[in-house]
C-alpha cells in the first residue's frame, strides 16, 4: 500500500482505482497518516454496504449533507421508532438498488446491529477510533459495550490518520493480532506546521492577549511566496472546556455575533451556554461567513472542517486540569487538519499555549494503585462467577447494581470493573486503564518539561522540525537561566549562539526571557569576547570600562525613568522625550 500510492502520486484515495477492498474485511487498523485524504467518502461511495461509526454526532452530520441517499440514525431515547424507521430505510433500498449507507454513533451501533440479519455483507468503518481510548476516562461504558457489539460483526475497519499508541494497542485481546496497514503519500501531500510555542502560567492571560490583538486589529501577518502580506483576521481556539471558553467571552465582553461555539450538543452545554445568549454553533459550510472567535471543544477536533480564508489555529493545553490536557501526538495532526481551505496562509501556522506540569506522583505510586484497583477488579469478577454458578444470571443483580452505582457516581475511581451489557457480567474495562496510565505519562512525563514537550511534537512528523528544534533550545535555556551561576547561564547562551547550525535563526531578540544585564553585555562584546573572558562577568566588565573594541552595531538597554505628573493627560500619548547625557560619551559608553 505505501509503494502505491507513493508511486502513483494520489491525493485522494478515490482516485485509487484498483483499490483492494480485501482490506475491508475482517478485522483490520488502517492509519491513513494523513487527514482529509477521503477514505470516509471513499466508504460512502463505493459499492459495499456500509456502517459508518463515529465517537461524533457532528462529524455524521457533516458527511450526511455531503452525501446522497445516507441514513444518520438519531437516538432520540425512542428505539423501537429508530429500529422502525432503520428497517424502512433498508427496505427502500433494496427497492431502488441503492447500497445502503448507514451513519451512526458509536453508542447507537447495538441498534443497527439488531436490526440488520446478514452482518457479513456489510463493512464497519470505525472512524477516528482513537477516541475509543480518549474518550474512556469520561464515556468509559460506551466505549466498553462499543467494543464489545463489535466482536459479533464479521468486518471491521478501525480507521484514524493518528491511531492509538501501539504499546497500549497490543495490551486489548481485540486490537493485538490485527492486520496494520499504513498509507504512505508523497511528499507534497504532507503539510509541515510551524508553531509558536508559548509556555505560561496562567492561560487565561495569554487567550486574552490574543483575543484583544484581535479585537484592536493587531492581526497577525504573514507573507507568501509572492510577497503579499495576509492578514489573520479569525481565529480557532481549541480548548476542551465549555467553562473556560465561557469565561473567555465573559472576560472579554466578547458579543454573540464574533462568537462560534462548538461543543457537545448536550442540555447542560446548551443552558450554560444560554445564559450569555449564545448557542451551540457549527462549522460554516464553504464559502459562507466565519466569526472572529470560533472556540472548539474536542468536539470539533475530530473530524469537523472548517474552511475559512484566513484563520490561524490556537492550542490551549493546561495538563493539571484534566480536560484541558491536549494529548499531543493525539489531538495534534486533528487539530491541524480541520482548516481544509487551501488559500489560507494561516492553514499551517499554530500557537501552542502550554503549562506545565506540577504533579509529583511517582510512577511508583501510580503502579501501586493500579494494582490495588486491579485486585478489587478481580474480586468482583470471581464473586459474579461464584454467583452464576450459585444462582445463575439473576444472582447477578445486586453485584451488578452495585457496580453501576460505582460507575456512575465515582467513575472508575476505585477499581477497574464494568458491566458488559452484551453478556451482562462485570467485567474488567482496561480502556479506563489504559486511559489512566496514558494520563500518567503525559502528566507526569512529557509535560514536564519543555524539551520533552517538543520531542513529542516532533514524533507526529507534521511539525516544522527546526520551529520545534529552536524552541526545544529556547526552553531548555529558560530552565537553566531559572538557576545556576552567572558563569553557567552565559556560557548557555553562548553555545547556542556560536553554533553554526543556529548562529543565523536565533538572535538576541528571541532570548527576551533573560535577565536585561546578560544581553547588554551579549550586545556590547559579543558571544565570542564573553567566551574569551570565561563568561566571567567581572572580566567582561573590565573589558568594556577600558574602552576595548566592543562588538559592531553594539545595542546597549538603559532603564530610565520620566516623571508624568505634571505633564497634562490629554498630551501624554503625544510626548516626546529628549534624554540628555551630561557627559562626554566614549565608545564604552
Amino acid at each position: 500500500i505505501s509503494g502505491y500510492l507513493r508511486e502513483y502520486n494520489l491525493s485522494a484515495i478515490k482516485e485509487w482505482n484498483d483499490f483492494d477492498i480485501s482490506i475491508l474485511y475482517g478485522h483490520s487498523i488502517v492509519n491513513k497518516t494523513i487527514t482529509g485524504c477521503g477514505f470516509t467518502t471513499y466508504a460512502l461511495e463505493n459499492n459495499i454496504p456500509t456502517i459508518l461509526c463515529s465517537p461524533r454526532v457532528a462529524l455524521l452530520e457533516n458527511k450526511h449533507e455531503q452525501s446522497e441517499n445516507t441514513y444518520l440514525v438519531e437516538n432520540e431515547g425512542n428505539d423501537e421508532v429508530l429500529k422502525k424507521d432503520l428497517n424502512k430505510y433498508l427496505l427502500s433500498c433494496w427497492f431502488d438498488q441503492i447500497t445502503p449507507k448507514i451513519l451512526v454513533t458509536y453508542d447507537s451501533l447495538k441498534h443497527v446491529i439488531e436490526v440488520i440479519n446478514d452482518l457479513s455483507q456489510f463493512s464497519i468503518i470505525v472512524d477516528e477510533f482513537q477516541n475509543i481510548f480518549m474518550d474512556a476516562s469520561f464515556k468509559a461504558d460506551t466505549e466498553l459495550n462499543f467494543v464489545s457489539y463489535l466482536q459479533d460483526c464479521p468486518n471491521v475497519t478501525y480507521l484514524s490518520a493518528t491511531p492509538y499508541i501501539e504499546e497500549y494497542l497490543n495490551e486489548l485481546d481485540e486490537f493485538k493480532d490485527l492486520p496494520y496497514y499504513e498509507f504512505s503519500w508523497s511528499p507534497d501531500k504532507i503539510t509541515s506546521v510551524n508553531i509558536d510555542f508559548r509556555r505560561i502560567n496562567k492561560t487565561n492571560e495569554e487567550v486574552d492577549r490574543i483575543i484583544q490583538d484581535y479585537l484592536s486589529g493587531n492581526y497577525p501577518e504573514k507573507v507568501d511566496d509572492k510577497g503579499v502580506v495576509h492578514q489573520s483576521k479569525e481565529v480557532v481556539f481549541y480548548f476542551n472546556s465549555v467553562r473556560s471558553i465561557i469565561t473567555a467571552i465573559k472576560r472579554n465582553e466578547l458579543t454573540p455575533d464574533q462568537v462560534n461555539v462548538i461543543c457537545a450538543k448536550t442540555p447542560l452545554n446548551t443552558s450554560k451556554l444560554k445564559k450569555i445568549n449564545i448557542s451551540v454553533g457549527k462549522a460554516p459550510k464553504k464559502g459562507k461567513t466565519h466569526k472572529m472567535f470560533t472556540f472548539c471543544t474536542r468536539t470539533a477536533y475530530v473530524g469537523v472542517d472548517f474552511y475559512s480564508p484566513s484563520a490561524l489555529s490556537v492550542i490551549v493545553s493546561d495538563c493539571n486540569i484534566d480536560s484541558l490536557m491536549t494529548d499531543i501526538r493525539m489531538d495534534f495532526p486533528q487539530i491541524m487538519g480541520r482548516q481544509r481551505l487551501k488559500e489560507n496562509v494561516f492553514r499551517d501556522e499554530c500557537i501552542f499555549i502550554y503549562k506545565l506540569s506540577d504533579s509529583d506522583i511517582t510512577i511508583e505510586e501510580f503502579n501501586r494503585i493500579s494494582e490495588e484497583k486491579i485486585a478489587k477488579t478481580n474480586r468482583d469478577i470471581r464473586r459474579g462467577e461464584m454467583e452464576i454458578q450459585i444462582n445463575g444470571m439473576i444472582g447477578l443483580q445486586d453485584l451488578l447494581e452495585d457496580i453501576r452505582d460505582r460507575v456512575e457516581n465515582h467513575n472508575y475511581e476505585k477499581d477497574y470493573t464494568g458491566v458488559d451489557e452484551k453478556t451482562g457480567k462485570p467485567v474488567f474495562n482496561k480502556l479506563v486503564y489504559i486511559a489512566e496510565k496514558r494520563a500518567f505519562e503525559l502528566r507526569n512525563n512529557i509535560y514536564k518539561s519543555g524539551v520533552k514537550i517538543y520531542n513529542e511534537f516532533y514524533s507526529t512528523s507534521i511539525s516544522r522540525e527546526e520551529s520545534v528544534e529552536k524552541e526545544a533550545i529556547l526552553d531548555s535555556l529558560r530552565d537553566i537561566y531559572s538557576k545556576g551561576s552567572f558563569e553557567t547561564k552565559m556560557k548557555a547562551v553562548c553555545d547556542i549562539l556560536l553554533d553554526p547550525k543556529w548562529k543565523e535563526k536565533i538572535a538576541i531578540s528571541d532570548l527576551h526571557f533573560i535577565p536585561l544585564t546578560y544581553r547588554n553585555l551579549l550586545n556590547l562584546l559579543g558571544p565570542e569576547r564573553l567566551k574569551a573572558n570565561g563568561y566571567s562577568l567581572s572580566k567582561s566588565n573590565t573589558e568594556i570600562d577600558s574602552n576595548a573594541k566592543l562588538a559592531p552595531g553594539s545595542v546597549a538597554y538603559l532603564k530610565v525613568q520620566v516623571n508624568l505628573s505634571k505633564l497634562p493627560i490629554e498630551d501624554i500619548g503625544n510626548a516626546t522625550f529628549t534624554i540628555t547625557v551630561n557627559a562626554t560619551p566614549v565608545e564604552a559608553d
